[in-house]
């Protein structure tokens, strides 16, 4: 599997970038919009302005996001991404607008821990409606696309805090400068928080579990030697679907291979990719490496010496005769 193929896997640092990116632009635009908006008589001409503001923001958001999104689910549609992404979280955006109308300069303002409480509120409720709707976008192309409503709701809520305070903190003495670069820095630490929650939780869209994902963050960070030397992470590529597979395994060492055998293999799929010698990628000591890993089924020639290895790694656990084991060659070994 080359490195491209592994980035099937939602690519963390693009992602955080696109919404770093496009909740600048948003809030940007939403702030130049607010000061338009108060120069002009009419009410509905303020309103006009007001909600291109947050569609500017929704259309950077889809645009950016949808990019980074073919990359992670080969197949998804960036086009019914973006437009989604448009006709929710532009409107939402919109609506978060008001407060800055509400504390703008009279003082008379709701307290902050109103303003702040209702933010968090009001992310989380936009949040799961965004997610509800970019979900359908993701049906038959992840195995949990309804997952993506709670992450987008999780992701929401403390970015729409930080819009918030953005948002409510100038008042009339500010000059127009100043209010711009406050809402592009506050959009700027938003959308980074926004990109960074929902990217490290979008894992378990596509069926990781949630302490699969925590377990390997661990392994790719610099404190990965807290988990032993029996973990690695494992990347497998699916034959059919390009689907990356992604997940924390326990791992016996066999001269410069390794052994993996999937417990309860019969409800798990990613190791029936490997049933001929295929590309993988093996996460140890906070690298990923590539390798090559193939199924030993057992019974055959090899799954004697494989499993002699499993079991002198792990004398308590007992490998059924029946059960495929992995064994992953990295690159290079034995040269």
């Amino acid at each position: 599997m080359t490195g491209s193929d592994a980035r099937r896997v939602l690519p963390l640092g693009r992602w955080v970038a696109a919404c770093t990116l496009a909740e600048t632009i948003g809030m940007t635009a939403a702030a130049t919009a607010a000061l338009l908006a108060a120069t002009v008589p009419s009410p509905w001409l303020a309103l006009f302005i007001i909600v291109a503001g947050g569609l500017v923001e929704g259309t950077a958001l889809g645009v950016l996001q949808g990019v980074v999104l073919r990359r992670w689910l080969p197949g998804a549609s960036a086009a019914a991404w973006a437009i989604v992404t448009v006709a929710i979280a532009g409107v939402g955006w919109a609506a978060a607008s008001v407060p800055s109308q509400l504390a703008g300069g009279s003082g008379d303002g709701p307290p902050w821990w109103v303003i702040l409480g209702g933010a968090l509120l009001l992310g989380a409720i936009m949040g799961a409606v965004l997610g509800t709707g970019q979900s359908f976008v993701l049906r038959r192309k992840a195995p949990y696309p309804w997952r993506w409503v709670g992450i987008s709701a999780a992701a929401w809520a403390p970015a729409m805090v930080i819009i918030f305070a953005g948002a409510t903190a100038p008042d009339e003495s500010w000059a127009p400068a100043a209010i711009i670069i406050t809402a592009s820095a506050t959009g700027a630490a938003a959308g980074a928080l926004l990109g960074l929650v929902s990217g490290l939780a979008a894992p378990l869209v596509a069926g990781e579990s949630a302490s699969g994902r925590a377990t390997l963050t661990l392994l790719e960070s610099r404190v990965h030697r807290m988990l032993g030397p029996t973990l690695i992470g494992l990347r497998v590529r699916g034959r059919r679907t390009g689907a990356v597979h992604e997940l924390p395994v326990q791992y016996a060492p066999l001269d410069n291979e390794y052994v993996v055998w999937p417990s309860k293999h019969e409800t798990k799929k990613w190791w029936r990719n490997l049933r001929d010698p295929a590309a993988v990628e093996v996460l140890r000591d906070g690298v990923w490496l590539a390798g090559v890993g193939q199924v030993v089924p057992g019974g055959s020639a090899g799954w004697e010496r494989a499993s002699g290895a499993y079991r002198s790694r792990f004398p308590k656990i007992e490998v059924p005769a029946d059960a495929p084991l992995v064994v992953i060659t990295p690159d290079g070994a034995g040269s």
